[in-house]
C-alpha cells in the first residue's frame, strides 16, 4: 500500500489478470509492442499487430474508447492512469520520430490511436479521394 493510500485509509481494487486494469510483472515502458515500427506507411498491417499485441495483454479498451477514464476521484483512477500511460509508452515505441513527435502530447492513448486512425486510416483515405 502506498503513503498516500495509508493515510486516507484506503486500498487499490484487486485486479484479476484478465482486467485492463492488470499490469504483468513483466510489463514496462520500454517493450517494443510489435515488431515493424510504423513510419506513415502500411498502416492495416500495424493496426493489426498492435491489437493483436494489446488484445493479448487485455489493453485493447484503453485505446477503442471502451474503457475510458474513470476520473480523478474513482478508487481505479490511479490504476486506469498507470495503464493508460504504459499503452501510450507501447505505442509511442512503436513508431517513427517523424510520427512520434506530431502525438507526443495526447493524454490518452485512445486520442493517439484516434488521430492515428483518422490520419492513416484506409476508411479516410477512400473518403479523400471520393471527395
Amino acid at each position: 500500500m502506498s503513503y498516500a493510500m495509508a493515510v486516507q485509509r484506503t486500498r487499490l481494487p484487486q485486479i484479476e489478470p484478465s482486467d485492463p486494469l492488470y499490469i504483468h510483472p513483466s510489463d514496462s515502458p520500454g517493450q517494443i509492442l510489435v515488431s515493424s515500427i510504423f513510419n506513415g506507411d502500411n498502416f492495416d498491417n500495424w493496426k493489426s499487430s498492435v491489437i493483436i499485441a494489446l488484445l493479448a495483454r487485455h489493453k485493447v479498451a484503453l485505446i477503442d474508447g471502451t474503457f475510458p477514464n474513470p476520473g480523478s476521484t474513482s478508487p481505479t483512477f490511479i490504476l486506469w492512469q498507470r495503464n493508460n500511460v504504459m499503452v501510450l509508452s507501447w505505442l509511442l515505441n512503436s513508431l517513427s520520430e517523424s510520427i512520434r513527435s506530431s502525438v507526443l502530447y495526447f493524454e490518452t492513448a485512445a486520442e493517439l490511436w484516434q488521430d492515428l486512425e483518422e490520419r492513416f486510416g484506409q476508411s479516410n483515405k477512400v473518403r479523400l479521394f471520393q471527395a
